[in-house]
This record gives structure tokens, C-alpha cells and sequence, in this order.
């Protein structure tokens, strides 16, 4: 016996010499189950729903989080070494202070997976650095590219266990904000800075951010500056602009950002995760106080020059990729 398929629009109908039988097309007669909308997770990985793919979106978020510990596993090493060295720097070499620390950061920032870029000319001198404030990556970023600067931090960074202690090897200058009687000494401390030809940075914010726009800047911070009219104040717009080649979205943003009640140490190890990080320094022309007139002046001044270089940073990344901007880095109040 033979037998011969052919297909017609009702069904597939089996022919022979002894049978005539019709069986169902069940595709065309029984309606499809309508199907349920695929998710995306937020790491942007498609994920497997059934089979044996099932859960390799969730392994491969695994593995990455398992990298990012090893590497922050190496970092914490490299930690160890700097507070290890620094002090005997310190001790039996002080006018090598900042040798250690610039690449110490820059090390640190290239095993985090930090590429930095560099837009416009740092001044020289002792200068009073007032940047944006967007993650503790910040720190990395600018302490990489802006040597013999030191940070001026509040001073509850200095008991962050091991992150306090690099912070103090690394001449971070630590303010107290809640004793108002405290701001003469440290102003004489920031005087002392500069005189011994030092710069300062300054997260004129006061605090930090999404990254997705900045807080008004507090002209109480720029104090300093009017102990020294003539010293140069130089603005410094820092973004994070791609995650892996690709630009950062807000949801990414929010990633890399730390602000809130975030954990640091959980968040370190989210960020390291997220694979290479590309951060943009755009470094303003200076100001001084002696042009600005007054504090209030001198911070709305600078707030203006780094938001308008955080706009222009995405704008030119946009203008790479094709993609318009469509709003101002404007912070919600």
C-alpha cells in the first residue's frame, strides 16, 4: 500500500488504494491560546522561559556577580598594599605624599572597569576643584585624572573601615557639618592645604545624586574660596555616558549612581557587574571670587558651567548615536 499527503487549507488528508481518511487540521480549527507578553529583565538579557534554557538569564547574572566579587576581592589586596605603604610614605618620605595616590586610584578604577575621559584642560596651581557628586566611583574617577588634589569629605568617611582608612592615607580632608563652631579650624586647615601648593575637591552638592541632573549647590561650601579671592576656582561636569559601548539610560543611571540609604558594599559589588563603565571629565574655564563677588554668586555660577557640561557630554553622545536630547539634566526638587 501507498499512501500520499497533500495539504489543503482544512487539513492533512492521508489517500490509498483501501483508505479515505481526513485528519483534523487542529492549527486551523482550535483557536491559539493568546500568548503572554515576553519580559525583558532589567539587565537588558533575554531570558529562557521553558525547556532546558530555563533560568540562564539568572546564571549569567550569577557568574557576573561572581566576577565582580573576585575582582572586588583584588581590590581590597590592592587596598591592603596602599595602607600598608602609605604611612611608612608618609613618615620617612612626606614630600612624596602624592606620589602613591594617583595611581593607586588609576589602578583601582581600570580593575572596576572605569574608562575615563578627559574633555578640556586642567589649570595648575592650587586650585579649588567643584564638581557634581554621582557614586563613590566619583572618587576613582577624579582622583585619577586631577593629581595632587585632595578630597574634602564629612567626616564620617574617615570610620568607613578600610574605605575611611584610604581615604585619610590619601590626604582626604575630612569637615564636620553639624559643629558650626568647627568650620574656623577647618577652613585653617583648607588654608594650610593650599598654601602647601595642594588643590581641593569639592562635591559642591553636599551630597549625591541619580546622575541624572544635580542639587543646587551650597554656597556655605565655597568658604575657602573667599579666604583666597584670587585662587582659581575650576568647575569639573563628571558623567558616566556608556555601560559596555552602549549609552547609559536612566535606568542606568540609577545604577551607578549612590545615593539614599544605598549599602555601599552590596552596591560595589552591583556596579563592578555591570561590565565597563566609560566616564567623561569635562573640565571648565576658572573662576574666581574675586570676579564672582560673593558665595552665592561664585556656587550658582559653578552649578550653572557643570550642568551645562553634563547637557553637553550627552548631547555629543547623542549626536554619535544618532539620538536627540530631549530635556535638560534638570534635578526633580
Amino acid at each position: 500500500m501507498t499512501a500520499r499527503a497533500r495539504t489543503s487549507g482544512e487539513g492533512i488528508a492521508l489517500d490509498s488504494a483501501s483508505d479515505h481518511r481526513t485528519v483534523p487540521d487542529r492549527e486551523a480549527d482550535t483557536p491559539a491560546a493568546p500568548r503572554a507578553p515576553r519580559r525583558i529583565p532589567r539587565d537588558g538579557t533575554a531570558r529562557q522561559q521553558d525547556g532546558d534554557f530555563a533560568g540562564l538569564g539568572g546564571l549569567a547574572r550569577g557568574r557576573r556577580r561572581l566576577g565582580a566579587i573576585l575582582i572586588l576581592s583584588v581590590a581590597f589586596v590592592l587596598m591592603g598594599i596602599f595602607v600598608s605603604v602609605q604611612p611608612v610614605v608618609l613618615r620617612f618620605a612626606p614630600q612624596r605624599r602624592w606620589w602613591l595616590p594617583p595611581h593607586w586610584y588609576r589602578t583601582i578604577a581600570r580593575l572596576v572597569g572605569v574608562r575615563v575621559e578627559i574633555v578640556g584642560k586642567r589649570v595648575s596651581g592650587p586650585v579649588l576643584f567643584v564638581s557634581n557628586h554621582v557614586s563613590w566611583l566619583d572618587i576613582l574617577v577624579l582622583g585619577s585624572v586631577l593629581p595632587r588634589a585632595a578630597f574634602i569629605a564629612k567626616r564620617e568617611v574617615a570610620g568607613w573601615g578600610i574605605f575611611g582608612r584610604c581615604a585619610t592615607l590619601a590626604n582626604s580632608l575630612f569637615i564636620d557639618r553639624t559643629r558650626r563652631h568647627a568650620s574656623l579650624d577647618q577652613t585653617k586647615e583648607m588654608q594650610a592645604r593650599l598654601a602647601r601648593g595642594d588643590s581641593l575637591i569639592l562635591f559642591a552638592e553636599g551630597t549625591s545624586s541619580d546622575g541624572t541632573g544635580i542639587h543646587p549647590f551650597k554656597s556655605a561650601l565655597f568658604a575657602v574660596a573667599e579666604q583666597f579671592p584670587e585662587m582659581l576656582v575650576q568647575p569639573v561636569s563628571l558623567v558616566y555616558t556608556h555601560v559596555n559601548g552602549i549609552p547609559v539610560s536612566r535606568a542606568d543611571r540609577c545604577r551607578i549612581g549612590w545615593f539614599g540609604d544605598m549599602e555601599l558594599l552590596s552596591h560595589v559589588i552591583e556596579l563592578i557587574a555591570m561590565g565597563t563603565i566609560r566616564a567623561e571629565v569635562r573640565l571648565h574655564p576658572p573662576l574666581t571670587f574675586a570676579d564672582a563677588g560673593s558665595r552665592k554668586t561664585l556656587a550658582r555660577e559653578c552649578e550653572r558651567l557643570v550642568a551645562a557640561g553634563m547637557i553637553a557630554a550627552r548631547k555629543a553622545d547623542d549626536d554619535r548615536t544618532g539620538r536627540r536630547l530631549t530635556s535638560a539634566p534638570a534635578h526633580p526638587k
